[in-house]
């Protein structure tokens, strides 16, 4: 599915949103070129793979922004 932001959310709000709809959609592979949304969509959607889709071929990755617990240190 295409779904554009919403009218009056800020672009601040991009990365909730997308994630909200990842999650509403059951969306499992996701590819987002602004790496910092990026990371938060990887955060907020940790079911889904996300792909931060660079410039650069060779730097493009799949993140995993799960949380690190005190104990795994």
């Amino acid at each position: 599915p295409v779904l554009a932001r919403p009218p009056g959310l800020p672009p601040e709000a991009s990365a909730a949103h997308k994630a909200r709809a990842i999650h509403d959609f059951g969306i499992t592979h996701f590819f987002e070129s602004d790496l910092l949304q990026a990371i938060e969509i990887a955060a907020a959607a940790p079911a889904c793979a996300v792909h931060w889709w660079g410039r650069i071929p060779k730097r493009r990755l799949r993140l995993f922004a799960h949380p690190i617990s005190r104990e795994a240190q």
